[in-house]
Formats: structure tokens, sequence, C-alpha cells
């Protein structure tokens, strides 16, 4: 009958054995090492270290402009006429919905989607974000009166 709860015998560790496993755990140890180092290697061949620096700058490449003062470079690098103000404008007041509803869900919970928007369009009347996304239709509106009389 076998005996319950008992363990096969270990065999006796010698100290050569002993031996022969740190050397092995030391020479993992070395290997991880000098992976890491190669990792941490910053040296490059020749043929990477040319691939590197005879590259052709390209940050001129598409500035075309050719101006002896200050007036002549802004006329030519000035901006086309917005087309399209209101999408601007549209565009500021998303912008400000979106921050501006978040602020008066924390002020006054449990109003309803309508009285949130009814209360920012009357924040949007006063705001200053108005006033600089207006500028640009009121510039539009300026330009067409002017083709308008003419």
């Amino acid at each position: 009958m076998e005996l319950i709860g008992t363990a096969p015998r270990r065999h006796k560790v010698t100290e050569a054995e002993l031996q022969r496993r740190r050397e092995e755990a030391f020479a993992a140890l070395q290997r991880v090492e000098e992976k890491r180092k190669k990792g941490m290697c910053r040296c490059v061949d020749d043929k990477e270290y040319r691939g590197m620096v005879c590259v052709a700058n390209t940050n001129r490449v598409g500035l075309d402009v050719d101006a002896r003062n200050v007036d002549e470079a802004l006329a030519q690098l000035t901006l086309p006429e917005d087309r399209h103000p209101e999408r601007r404008i549209m565009a500021f007041f998303k912008a400000f919905k979106e921050t501006q509803l978040e602020r008066l869900k924390q002020e006054k919970p449990g109003l309803t989607l309508s009285h949130y928007e009814d209360a920012i369009f009357k924040l949007w009347k006063k705001s200053p974000d108005k006033l600089q996304a207006n500028g640009g239709l009121s510039k539009l509106n300026q330009t067409s009166t002017q083709t308008r009389q003419q």
C-alpha cells in the first residue's frame, strides 16, 4: 500500500551543479544586457548615414514668392477671399455650443436640450466669438455692396 502525501525523493544538488546554474544565469544576464546595449547604440553604417544626410531640402519648395519689399510679399501671400463665411460662422457657433453645453449642464441640470440650446443662443448673441466670426461676414457684405454700386 502506498503512503498518502509522500513526495518522491529529490536528488542531492552538488556544489558543481549549483556553480553551473549560476554560470548559466550569469550568461543569460550578459546576453540580455548586450541586446539592450545594442538597442541603445546610435551607430549607423556609411550607407545609412548617406541616406540620412544626402536628402534634398524641401523646406522652400512651393514658396514661390519673389518680392523686393514687404508690400509685395504681403500681396503675394494674401489668402483668397472667403466665399463662404457662413460656414465659418457655423463652425464657430458649433464649437461655442459644445463648450457652453457642458458648462450649462453643470450649472442648470435637468433642462431639456431645447432649453439648453435657447440659453446657448442667447449667450452667443453676447459673445465676443460672434464678433470675430461675423468679421468675415461684414467684410463680405462690404465687398458685395461695393460690387453692386459699380
